[in-house]
């Protein structure tokens, strides 16, 4: 039995008239180009509170841990408790509607966030983007692995991730120069408008793609959510993907969240010098690094099943290296040059995960497969890893001044990314041997 929502969502059966409308509406390349948007406008407006928030610090006078709320916790927790529902209705509804209501929804609530009148009401409109951009990536990678091979599919989900890159150029540049010259609000008020527009596109003009899954692969029912889970946690490859991802998204998600804030206190840059080198730093660099990561998961995985494992270990100590650099050099252009070099591996995990979970996702469990590791990245390491950063540093600033302490915080959450290499390198080497004994 079909709920309103669903019976809404539906698609209805193309009539022989608009044959030829619908082969246009689902060109892979216009949906590509479409994806790639919805992922630049994820970025943007979940991106614009960094930028700006040592603005909303001082003025609602917040200490780094509420700082951390508002930044990590309210998104990542409605994020990640919104996140298993929308995947469920991945798995069943016309997947087009779903995520152009979903884009409208969170960049209308981006907009209501220049609204906020203090720490409550800007604590309850993220909750609301968190909640409405938890479907943006697991319906862009199901509608992805439905219009590409999956020799091609590492090298697109790096494109469309490319988008997240994008968003964080716009949003650290013209975030951190709106915000200097007429106010942190109007950042908010700005920023919301593109995704508003792209919603109301990508409903009229992208038709549902036909779903790769046989007959008997039926979409499972609200009360079997459990068993299907345990059900994905219990596969090899899955379960060390979505530990991985806990992981990783502490280290990227908790870090990332600070790094505006250790420029302005340690270096004592200005916001509008520290938009422009987070705009190249953690919105070029990332981009090209994140591309760059999906062509070299395609090719590893034509030389070893493990490829993907492979580029995230090592993509995972680069990051390590090169941000312990970054925060401990006392030298403002070196620490900019390791900060460009952080920047381009730090998303770069993004494709080769999307690539092996697509490979590894049962067909009718796609939705839900999908999305796991983005709840558990919002609960982990949006919700809790730049919280923790702050608290770490509100602890540690008893001790040691301001900026230091957030310099030992971050760095003491970067050293995750050693047991997630080690993790991610030996079960490449599983799936190897594996692979090896099979063919002898």
């Amino acid at each position: 039995m079909s709920t309103p929502l669903q019976r809404s969502l539906e698609e209805p059966e193309p009539s022989r008239a608009s044959a030829l409308a619908d082969a246009a509406r689902t060109r892979p390349t216009y949906i590509l180009v479409l994806l790639t948007a919805v992922a630049f406008c994820y970025q943007l407006d979940r991106n614009v509170l960094y930028v700006t928030q040592e603005l909303v610090k001082r003025e609602f006078a917040l200490s780094d841990t509420q700082l951390g709320m508002v930044t990590g916790l309210a998104f990542g927790l409605a994020n990640g408790l919104a996140g298993i529902p929308l995947g469920w209705l991945n798995d069943r509804v016309n997947r087009v509607k779903l995520l152009a209501i979903c884009v409208f929804a969170w960049s209308g609530l981006t907009t209501a966030c220049g609204f906020a009148s203090n720490f409550a009401t800007l604590f309850i409109a993220r909750c609301g983007v968190g909640l409405a951009e938890a479907g943006g990536t697991p319906i862009s990678l199901s509608l992805l692995t439905d219009i590409y091979p999956a020799k091609q599919r590492a090298s697109k989900i790096g494109i469309v991730s490319a988008g997240y890159g994008a968003g964080t150029v716009v949003s650290s540049l013209a975030g951190g120069y709106v915000a200097a010259h007429f106010g942190w609000r109007a950042a908010f008020l700005l920023y919301g408008l593109p995704g508003i527009a792209l919603g109301l596109i990508f409903a009229t003009t992208v038709r549902e793609p036909a779903r790769s899954r046989s007959a008997n692969e039926r979409p499972i029912a609200a009360k079997a959510i459990p068993q299907a889970i345990g059900h994905l946690v219990r596969q090899p490859g899955l379960r060390v993907l979505f530990l991985g991802t806990a992981l990783t998204s502490m280290t990227s998600g908790g870090v990332s969240a600070w790094w505006a804030s250790f420029m302005m206190r340690t270096h004592h840059l200005d916001l509008p010098t520290v938009g422009l080198i987070s705009t190249v730093a953690l919105g070029v660099c990332a981009t090209l690094g994140t591309i760059a990561a999906g062509y070299a998961t395609d090719w590893a995985r034509r030389l070893t099943p493990g490829g993907p494992f492979l580029v995230i270990s090592a993509t995972s100590l680069i990051n390590l290296v090169f941000a312990s650099l970054a925060l401990w050099t006392d030298h403002t252009g070196l620490m900019i040059a390791a900060l460009c070099a952080t920047g381009a591996t730090t998303t770069a995990y993004l494709a080769p995960r999307g690539a092996a979970l697509s490979e590894l996702a049962p067909p009718h469990l796609r939705g839900l497969t999908f999305t796991l590791p983005i709840v558990i990245s919002a609960l982990v390491g949006v919700a809790m890893g730049g919280v923790t950063v702050g608290a770490l540093s509100d602890l540690l600033a008893r001790r040691v001044e301001s900026g230091e302490a957030l310099r030992l915080a971050m760095f003491l959450v970067l050293l995750v990314h050693i047991p997630v290499a080690c993790m991610y390198l030996f079960t490449a080497r599983s799936m190897a041997k594996r692979e090896a004994a099979a063919r002898n």
